[in-house]
């Protein structure tokens, strides 16, 4: 069950790609995705 939870579809960076944010808060959000999946599987380890 908790691998569901840790893919994240390609269509979420698609939509964030596609949205009106500036480049800079594009990849901080990307980053801000990407470390918090980090962090949950050192959790759920």
């Amino acid at each position: 069950m908790l691998d569901m939870f840790m893919e994240i579809p390609q269509e979420t960076y698609a939509l964030i790609d596609h949205s009106f944010l500036n480049d800079k808060m594009k990849r901080t959000y990307k980053r801000v995705i990407e470390e918090r999946k980090t962090r949950f599987i050192r959790q759920s380890e």
